[in-house]
């Protein structure tokens, strides 16, 4: 859960700025500061994501629970919600 919430959130960052640098090179957009600031922080996000991966990989190979700094406490949130209402709803009516 963790693994999808954090790609899809590297997904939609990596979209617009793909979008905006489309729109610079065969738009009306023009190459300005505050482009250079998006992309800079685009390819910092990138590098945690990658290294949080790489450090979260090791982890799990040591057997070890790994809990991304973001999207942790939302998935688990989201997990045990789900966990929760499986065990303590009564079954459909049929």
């Amino acid at each position: 859960m963790q693994a999808i919430l954090s790609q899809l959130m590297l997904t939609v960052v990596n979209a617009i700025h793909f979008s905006w640098l489309m729109t610079i090179l065969f738009g009306s957009a023009e190459f300005n500061g505050k482009y250079v600031g998006f992309a800079a922080a685009v390819i910092v996000f990138n590098l945690l994501e990658f290294i949080s991966n790489i450090v979260g990989a090791v982890k799990a190979r040591k057997g070890e629970l790994c809990s991304f700094t973001f999207v942790g406490p939302v998935s688990k949130l989201v997990y045990y919600n789900q966990l929760n209402k499986l065990i303590n709803d009564p079954p459909p009516a049929h």
